[in-house]
């Protein structure tokens, strides 16, 4: 008891997390993006996360989205954005310098979060802090600038530092 500093035994109840599952989605083999998004590298660097930039262009499967609706919201006393998004999975070419962010590395659970725009977590939320917060991948009729690579391809890929 932190009032009277004795000891007290007491039962454990369940735990009940007050963060509720919105969305579960497919996790890609590695997220895609422009190096053009300086913002983004500096952020996802300085939480320490692998980046690689791609040597010569891959034919790939990739996932797209387009921004269908934005509409503010509240959830678990933080505001949120609903995002509606239009899948669409295509083969296409990557092209070579564009940064490849794969999955399968320490902070696996994290990059999801981040990187995914349906994400109470997301850049594009209140939630990212000010500094990072990249609201303006959020345009309704706009493609979402971050790509999903779907499957493991042959990449020639030099790591970013």
């Amino acid at each position: 008891d932190l009032y009277s500093w004795h000891h007290v035994t007491k039962p454990l109840e369940p735990y009940e997390s007050i963060v509720k599952v919105k969305k579960s989605v497919h996790v890609p083999f590695a997220y895609l993006f422009s190096p053009g998004e300086k913002d983004l590298i500096s952020f996802l660097a300085s939480n320490d996360i692998q980046m690689y930039s791609l040597q010569s262009d891959v034919e790939s499967e990739v996932e797209t989205y387009g921004i269908l609706n934005v509409t503010p919201g509240q959830d678990e006393d933080k505001p949120w954005q609903n995002v509606d998004v239009n899948v669409e999975r295509m083969r296409t070419t990557v092209p070579a310098g564009t940064v490849v962010v794969p999955v399968k590395q320490a902070f696996s659970n994290l990059i999801p979060l981040l990187l995914e725009p349906q994400s109470t977590w997301s850049l594009c939320s209140e939630n990212s802090g000010r500094e990072y917060r990249l609201e303006r991948y959020l345009r309704e009729g706009t493609e979402y600038p971050i790509k999903r690579l779907m499957t493991t391809s042959d990449l020639n890929l030099k790591e970013l530092k």
